[in-house]
């Protein structure tokens, strides 16, 4: 299910979780992030992974992808 009109090529693959993950240096250990417009879940749910004591709340307003969000959360506890 693409969920955000990228291309999954190495450029989409990239910008949805090589970038995220090089921002991870960025973040003290225990930030608080909100992620407004979540999509599908990038740059957020890998932040999450790289950095789990970092505390994360998506926004997302379309039903498909808030649907895609909770089963992501669901499924990566």
């Amino acid at each position: 299910m693409n969920l955000t009109g990228l291309d999954l090529d190495d450029a989409g693959l990239d910008r949805l979780i090589i970038e995220p993950l090089a921002a991870r240096s960025q973040l003290p250990a225990t930030a608080t992030l909100v992620d407004i417009g979540s999509g599908g879940g990038s740059p957020a749910i890998p932040l999450k992974l790289a950095v789990p004591d970092v505390a994360l709340r998506m926004v997302e307003a379309k039903t498909r992808k808030a649907a895609f969000l909770r089963e992501a959360v669901r499924q990566l506890e």
